[in-house]
């Protein structure tokens, strides 16, 4: 049972399989936007939402079944490679041997020296046995698969690591706004979009970056699944949403806040304003009551904010309209027309997994070279004639060598 088992967990049936479950996973993960917040789901894809969470869809690249699949594969490939290594050396020792005991085609004698001299001259080399010559080359194309499956092994490895150990900021920046990271880069929105000239939905943050360095970039278009990389940074349009603009007078002194979570606005910490949420529209209802709306129709705009006033000890809860103001105490805050703003998700990858992901890339290519034009070929030579023998078909080497042939044997018929 347990060589069955290893069997199959080495076999490319399986591989293959992964393989796919993996594709279908990561196509999902593809269309299916990542890390955004429940109600983002809600609102976007309604009656899904709770699917989406509940099989962890919006992580889907960090969920237990895409990393127990990664891990399957990586299991199949060590598998694979070491079984492959192990025929790879005894295909290339074995060429030789079979190589030797081919029956040579015969060749006329005053052909052999030229048609030799031409076999060196495409770079053969030569080993002696007892009754043959074997000229050889291109050996290190056996080992082009093996390289291919290790290649694979190290490109899931390191893409891993560099997903897993990259760091990650979300920042929720107001249009025509800034906001600096952590290592003093600084990210402006430019403009910002929900729907695009044809009235479909697309979202779209156009992005001006300044790195540490002090670099700017170009104005770019940032859109879900369509990142901008600039300064060592990784930009991608992960959500959206409504901030509250409240303009708050203390003392004189003018105070403008963007609100994009619930707050308490206070001046003395016991009296102020608790605001919990902006809305971009609302209805009223045949008896006077106001109902809210999550989301607004393409010719309706009509902002609300949800607030609680808090004097001595008094709550009111309540709402109030752009230009609105209430006065707590010394305090006035004025209710503006809310602010549309883009969460803009900024990645950075550690430079040592990329460099190791990169040559590992390099690695596969050099792998499928050796596999396709790398082609080991062995010729043998002897007093009867010669023979060709390759793992795969060299219908070129063997077309060249009639040609240099055919070639001895007009210059011996011109003479």
């Amino acid at each position: 049972m347990i060589i069955k088992t290893l069997n199959y967990l080495r076999s490319m049936k399986f591989g293959m399989l992964l393989l796919i479950l993996i594709l279908i996973c990561s196509f999902i993960g593809s269309i299916v936007p990542q890390g955004n917040d429940a109600i983002n789901y809600a609102t976007e894809y309604s009656q899904f939402s709770d699917t989406i969470l509940l099989l962890g869809l919006n992580n889907n690249f960090k969920s237990w079944y895409f990393i127990t699949l990664l891990c399957l594969l990586c299991i199949n490939l060590v598998f694979c490679s070491i079984l492959r290594l192990k025929n790879t050396v005894r295909n290339a020792n074995q060429g030789f041997n079979k190589a030797a005991t081919l029956i040579c085609d015969p060749i006329e004698h005053k052909y052999a020296k030229m048609t030799m001299k031409f076999i060196k001259s495409q770079r053969f080399k030569t080993y002696n046995t007892d009754s043959s010559t074997i000229y050889y080359k291109n050996i290190s194309g056996y080992y082009g698969s093996f390289l291919v499956h290790l290649s694979l092994l190290f490109i899931l490895i390191f893409g891993a690591c560099s997903t897993y150990y990259a760091s990650t900021e979300d920042i929720n920046i107001i249009i025509g706004e800034s906001a600096t990271l952590s290592d003093g880069t600084v990210i402006t929105v430019e403009a910002f979009r929900i729907e695009d000239e044809n009235g479909e939905t697309d979202y779209e943050s156009i992005l001006l970056v300044t790195d540490r360095h002090g670099n700017i970039s170009k104005p770019t278009a940032v859109k879900v699944n369509y990142p901008f990389s600039f300064g060592g940074h990784k930009y991608y349009q992960q959500t959206y949403g409504l901030a509250g603009y409240i303009t708050v007078i203390n003392n004189g002194i003018s105070n403008p806040l963007y609100m994009t979570d619930s707050a308490f606005i206070t001046a003395d910490g016991n009296n102020g304003i608790m605001y919990y949420a902006v809305y971009p529209d609302y209805i009223k209802n045949e008896d006077g009551r106001v109902s809210v709306l999550k989301d607004h129709g393409k010719d309706s705009y009509n902002p609300i904010y949800m607030i609680a006033t808090i004097e001595d000890n008094e709550t009111k809860d309540g709402m109030a309209l752009p230009g609105t103001s209430f006065k707590i105490g010394d305090m006035l805050c004025t209710f503006n027309n809310p602010r549309w703003y883009p969460g803009i998700r900024v990645k950075t990858d550690i430079p040592l997994f990329m460099g190791l992901l990169y040559t590992s890339f390099a690695l596969m290519i050099a792998g499928l070279w050796l596999c396709f034009f790398h082609v080991p070929v062995y010729i043998k030579f002897d007093e009867t004639g010669y023979a060709i023998y390759s793992p795969k078909p060299i219908y070129s080497i063997k077309t060249q060598i009639k040609a240099a042939i055919e070639t001895c044997e007009r210059e011996v018929s011109k003479c």
